[in-house]
């Protein structure tokens, strides 16, 4: 088992001491500093010795004596809100984190490559309640938290953008792995590998993949995670690594122990809730993904009740708002609210508009995309490349295509499609366009 390339007591390590020594104590690299300090008991007193206020002598007091116990608890025995609680708990940790010694076990240099990706281009709207709610969570120190919502509602991009918030916490930062809709337990380790670039030559995929989390502080994005069977593997898998902590977005409970729900919801539309500021997103986000294929004259008053009309009929689903803004350039608004009324559900006007804007593409960009719905994960750039027949630029003006539709996502490392998108492309006998 690795080392990790560093030891430093950040303000998550001591949380974990704190909270959870019994992961410090699991780890091997922390279990030896542990032990060089004099053991647990000894470092605990050793803690209550250093220069703190009195109320961060109590709350330490109290932590130390009671470690594992519920946030009730400790409000109860402090007399104090959560939200203080986890304002003073994470004051202290980051004070300790200053405090405490430097530890003296020689890190071993890295030898495994760090995950890559980006951030997507387009601008990030609303969400404020959203953040703060999974903030707190982050904050209560959950190792599992799950974005529950159906598909196309913006889980992905949410898990990314909360990333940037607490990212700076992990040593080791943040890393993105995405679970391919047919995957299975036999496919998934050596999956994850080839997204991380690792081949395994001594190790068995399992061993690999569990060698590099083991010594990671890290926080995990599992997008598309959909099968809780898969959900139960991994968290077994995740024992050996107390330092990563998980971010899933799936489209219902995964059911791994300790797992806290986040439930992702569409923005709403303003024309229901004109009071409502999230609600007003949803015209926001149509607007502004319409301005690079025409511009709306909100003083028309026609064109204003067209919009407003799409963004209720699609339930202010993001992905949906995206496509139909994608479509203006072929389509008028108000046809598409035409036939988005003659569909019945939610679910079907997303397959719909997505196989709508499929149709709008060049001959060359659809060979493409079919080719990549049609496969069983996620494509580097460099497997990318070599997957067509087609000269570099006119890959490169197809992929340009399908990322101006909203079809296709560069992550830097790797080109992705959305799961709904992937299999609306590979089931295109299911959808029926009038």
């Amino acid at each position: 088992m690795t080392t990790p390339a560093s030891l430093e007591w950040t303000a998550e390590v001591v949380h974990s001491l704190l909270n959870y020594p019994q992961r410090l104590l699991a780890h091997p690299a922390w279990s030896l500093v542990i032990a060089e300090l004099g053991g647990l008991r000894h470092l605990h007193q050793q803690l209550l010795t250093y220069p703190l206020k009195t109320k961060e002598v109590r709350l330490l007091t109290i932590l130390i004596s009671q470690p594992e116990a519920s946030v009730d608890y400790y409000c109860d025995v402090l007399a104090i809100h959560p939200a203080t609680f986890h304002r003073q708990q994470n004051a202290l940790c980051q004070r300790l984190s200053g405090l405490l010694p430097t530890p003296k076990v020689e890190p071993a240099a890295p030898s495994i490559p760090q995950l890559d990706f980006q951030m997507p281009k387009t601008s990030f709207l609303g969400r404020t309640l959203d953040l703060e709610r999974i903030q707190l969570l982050f904050d209560q120190g959950c190792d599992w938290i799950s974005l529950i919502g159906p598909a196309g509602v913006g889980k992905t991009r949410l898990a990314l953008e909360m990333s940037q918030r607490v990212g700076p916490i992990f040593r080791d930062g943040v890393g993105l792995l995405h679970i391919p809709s047919k995957a299975t337990q036999a496919t998934l380790a050596r999956d994850f590998l080839a997204q991380l670039g690792l081949d395994s030559p001594h190790l068995d995929a399992q061993q690999r993949l569990q060698a590099y989390f083991s010594s990671r502080q890290m926080l995990l994005i599992l997008d598309n995670l959909n099968q809780p069977e898969l959900a139960a593997w991994l968290c077994e898998r995740l024992q050996t690594a107390p330092f990563v902590r998980v971010l899933a977005t799936a489209t219902q409970r995964l059911h791994v122990p300790q797992e806290r729900l986040h439930h992702v919801e569409g923005f709403g539309f303003a024309a229901d809730h004109p009071g409502l500021l999230e609600a007003k997103y949803s015209l926001q986000l149509l607007l502004e993904r319409l301005n690079p294929f025409q511009t709306l004259d909100l003083n028309d008053p026609v064109q204003l009740g067209l919009a407003n009309q799409l963004c209720q009929l699609l339930g202010g689903l993001p992905l949906a708002l995206e496509l139909v803004a994608s479509l203006s350039i072929d389509y008028d608004l108000a046809s598409l609210v035409a036939q988005l009324q003659a569909i019945v559900s939610g679910e079907e006007r997303l397959a719909w508009l997505i196989k709508l804007c499929y149709t709008t593409l060049q001959p060359a960009t659809q060979q493409l995309l079919a080719t990549l719905a049609g496969l069983p994960r996620w494509l580097n750039q460099r497997e990318l490349a070599a997957l067509q027949e087609l000269p570099s630029r006119q890959l490169q003006a197809s992929v340009h295509e399908a990322q101006t539709k909203h079809l296709l996502v560069d992550w830097a490392a790797w080109y992705a499609m959305p799961s709904c998108i992937q299999h609306a492309i590979a089931n295109p006998e299911n959808i029926h366009l009038s």
